[in-house]
C-alpha cells in the first residue's frame, strides 16, 4: 500500500475498516467494465514491451469490502481466481473470456474475511495481508505487513493458519514489508521486501527458504520503482511486479523476469523487463500478479490494481500473453 494516498483519504479508509469484517459475501454483484486501451499505450502488434495485450476491465463490487487487493493467484484452469485485500479479506472468483481468448469479464464466487491464530477475523493491524503464494501442498502462504507474519491457510481459507518462522535479521517495516513472495518450483518461497536498502535505495532485502531456515540474498530494482509481487512462470522462472513511485497518483510501473538459476544464496538479482506499465491506461496502483499456461501451451499474465479504498483509484484487472519470441 502507499501510506501517501491513505493521508488522502481518513474518513473513507475508516469506514473501510470498520466494514472489513463484514459477513460473507456469496455470488455478489461485480461491475467489470472494459477498459480499451489508447492506441499509443500499445504498439502497432498490440504489444507492450514482450506482452501481448488481451484485454482490461475496471471492476466495482457491490459492497464497501470490495477492493484493496494486493496478491493474485490464478489456477492452472485460466479460470479461478484468488486475490487478498489489505484489510484481510480473501476473493474467490472466475475469469471470463471470449471465443478468441480475450479477457471479457468477471464472477465473484466468495469474498470472506481471513481468520487469524484464534479463529476469529484479522482485524486493524493484523489484517494488512500483502502477498500470496500457492504451496505444492495445496495450501496457500499469506504475508502481512504491519503486524509482520507468514500464515499457511487450507485451500478454503476457512480454518485458522499455521504460521512459518521468518528469516533472523528480517528488516521490516509497518508499512514496507512482506509485499513479495513466490513459490518457487521446488517448494521454496522467495521473499522481497518493499522497503529501500541503504545505502543504496534500489536494494532490497530478499531471502529463499521456508519452515527448514532461509538464505539471504538481495534483489535490485530500477530507481524510483520497488517490488510488489511475484508470481511463478510455467518454466520455473519468476515474474517481479515493480511499482512506480507515485508523481500525482499516477503509478503503474514495470515486470520483470528472474531467472530461477540465479536464485541461491548471496546473490544479487536483477530481472530482465519484460514491459513497463505507463499512464494514463496502465498508470494504476498495480500490486498482483498471476501467471498460467492456457490449452494452446501460452504463458499468460494478469495483474489487479489496489484502490485502496479510495474513489481517486481503480481496481483494473488486465491480462496479456508472454510473447516466445
Amino acid at each position: 500500500m502507499i501510506r501517501r494516498l491513505r493521508r488522502l483519504s481518513l474518513s473513507a479508509l475508516c469506514c473501510a475498516l470498520a466494514l472489513g469484517a463484514c459477513a460473507t459475501l456469496r455470488q455478489g454483484p461485480v461491475d467489470a467494465d472494459p477498459l480499451p486501451l489508447a492506441p499509443r499505450t500499445l504498439d502497432g502488434e498490440g504489444r507492450i514491451g514482450r506482452l501481448v495485450y488481451q484485454g482490461a476491465l475496471v471492476l466495482s463490487g457491490g459492497t464497501a469490502r470490495f477492493g484493496g487487493f494486493s496478491a493474485l493467484h490464478v489456477e492452472a484452469d485460466g479460470e479461478g481466481v484468488v486475490a487478498i485485500s489489505d484489510r484481510g479479506a480473501v476473493l474467490r472468483g472466475r475469469l471470463r473470456h471470449d471465443a478468441e481468448g480475450r479477457l471479457a469479464g468477471f464472477a465473484i464466487d466468495r469474498l470472506d474475511p481471513l481468520p487469524g491464530a484464534d479463529g476469529k477475523p484479522v482485524r486493524g493491524e493484523w489484517s494488512d495481508a500483502e502477498s500470496l503464494a500457492p504451496l505444492p501442498d495445496g495450501r496457500f502462504a499469506i504475508g502481512f505487513e504491519h503486524r509482520a507474519r507468514i500464515g499457511r491457510y487450507d485451500p478454503g481459507f476457512a480454518r485458522p493458519p499455521t504460521e512459518l518462522p521468518l528469516p533472523q535479521g528480517i528488516e521490516v517495516g509497518p508499512n514496507q514489508g512482506l509485499e513479495t513472495m513466490a513459490a518457487l518450483a521446488d517448494g521454496r518461497l522467495l521473499l522481497l521486501v518493499e522497503a529501500d536498502g541503504a545505502p543504496d535505495p534500489t536494494l532490497h532485502q530478499a531471502w529463499v527458504g521456508g519452515a527448514a531456515g532461509w538464505d539471504r540474498l538481495s534483489y535490485r530494482a530500477e530507481a524510483g520503482f520497488k517490488p510488489v509481487d511475484a508470481t511463478r512462470l510455467p518454466d520455473g522462472d519468476i515474474l517481479v511486479l515493480e511499482r512506480r513511485d507515485p508523481i500525482l497518483l499516477t503509478m503503474g510501473g514495470r515486470i520483470v523476469r528472474l531467472r530461477a538459476a540465479d536464485i541461491r544464496p548471496g546473490a544479487v538479482l536483477a530481472g530482465e523487463e519484460l514491459a513497463r506499465l505507463n499512464g494514463p491506461d496502465l498508470g494504476e496502483n498495480f500490486e498482483g500478479i498471476a501467471a498460467w499456461q492456457d490449452a494452446k501451451g501460452t504463458t499468460r499474465i494478469a495483474i489487479v490494481s489496489d484502490n485502496n479504498f479510495l474513489m481517486l483509484l481503480r481496481t483494473v484487472l488486465a491480462e496479456f500473453t508472454l510473447d516466445r519470441g
